[in-house]
């Protein structure tokens, strides 16, 4: 063992800054390291989920500040190249997820690599928002596998301060179905008649619960669209509006019906109507 350094018995000389550093002539026996924990504390997060940027498991190199973006709290600030978060995730099924980060910058930003348990996954840029403070929402999709995982985030860049970053929403992407049905006997060959529309119910009669707060333009009437797995299994289903011209309308009159949490990219698309035999796809339909 090499002596102690004058003014630092039993340590080590960071010289005028303290005892702290390993000073000439020293030998190393024994380090000990501990982890940066986060206020998460290493619990996984099970997709889908908003993630609190501070929540991280592990960290290299930043450091947590107030927040003024919507709901307060804190976010990660000072990055700087080579900076990274680390956090356990649990993802339900393999799919393509959407990553929303919440990013502020004052300088010309960097890029966020994303990896997924060791694996380079993508990464997104983010330009200066002008200011520290001044919150943008940032989108990529990312290909996501089944299972634990942990979840790197590095920031890299030229220059100092890179970025603030607040959260991470992780969620399955949606998938908005465009189709069209024409209903026998409604059909004329070039619509159906909407006499109905002003007379139906603002709740669907399918027993799905949902509501309208209003019957869109050109409604014929409601019918249930369901996605499936095979002819038997249902994976979702949604009731919705079907138009004069046949296509269908989500309940607040768009084109389209949106289905969230869906964690397949195709399926069987099935049409009912209350008083019609339903309709399946011939084959699925790739999302």
């Amino acid at each position: 063992d090499a002596p102690d350094e004058p003014g630092c018995p039993g340590r080590v000389d960071l010289g005028s800054a303290g005892c702290s550093e390993l000073g000439p002539g020293w030998d190393m026996a024994w380090l000990e390291s501990r982890p940066a924990f986060g206020g998460n504390g290493c619990s996984v997060f099970t997709l889908p989920q908003q993630i609190q940027a501070e929540d991280f498991c592990m960290q290299a190199g930043v450091q947590t500040e107030a927040t003024t973006d919507a709901g307060g709290g804190q976010n990660i600030g000072f990055i700087n190249n080579g900076d990274w978060l680390e956090f356990p995730i649990e993802v339900p099924a393999n799919s393509t997820y959407t990553f929303e980060f919440r990013v502020a910058s004052n300088t010309g930003g960097g890029d966020i690599e994303v990896e997924l348990s060791g694996t380079d996954i993508g990464d997104i840029s983010i330009s200066n928002t002008g200011g520290w403070q001044s919150w943008q929402t940032k989108t990529q999709t990312f290909a996501l596998p089944s299972g634990t995982h942990t979840l790197r985030l590095t920031f890299t860049g030229s220059g100092s301060y890179l970025m603030n970053f607040n959260w991470l929403n992780i969620y399955s992407s949606d998938v908005i179905i465009q189709s069209k049905v024409m209903l026998a006997g409604a059909w004329n060959g070039t619509s159906m008649p909407t006499n109905l529309n002003t007379i139906l119910p603002t709740t669907d009669p399918y027993g799905l619960a949902e509501t309208t707060n209003g019957i869109p333009h050109r409604a014929v009437d409601w019918v249930k669209l369901e996605l499936r797995t095979n002819a038997n299994t249902i994976l979702a289903e949604r009731a919705c509006f079907v138009r004069d011209d046949g296509v269908l309308l989500d309940l607040d009159g768009r084109e389209g019906v949106r289905f969230t949490g869906i964690n397949v990219n195709e399926a069987y698309i099935v049409v009912r109507h209350r008083n019609h035999l339903g309709v399946m796809s011939g084959a699925k339909v790739t999302f």
